[in-house]
């Protein structure tokens, strides 16, 4: 009977040492690889500076179209820009 009882103190202070030691993690298990961010960052980026070229030139065109306008109509574009600036100026105009 003594025996019994120093074998389960025994048996309680391995389980006492195995609760106090730091309990292992698994490794994570492998996920699906994800895109990489600085690889989609790229690309993205391209698109951006491809369509800011496609907005220049159509903004050019636009200038350039104005300019004409203007060159065969002077007089019309300078009475067009005074009555827009008194437009302008009645709507954000002091009171």
């Amino acid at each position: 009977m003594a025996g019994t009882k120093h074998d389960e103190l025994d048996a309680l202070r391995a389980d006492l040492r195995k609760a106090r030691e730091p309990k292992r993690r698994r490794a994570p298990a492998p996920q699906a690889k994800e895109p990489d961010p600085v690889a989609t960052d790229t690309s993205a980026t391209a698109e951006l500076q491809k369509q800011l070229k496609d907005l220049e030139e159509v903004l050019s065109e636009y200038a350039e179209s104005a300019e004409d306008i203007i060159a065969k109509h002077p007089l019309v574009a300078v009475g067009a820009a005074f009555v827009l600036g008194i437009a302008i100026g009645r709507l954000f105009g002091r009171d």
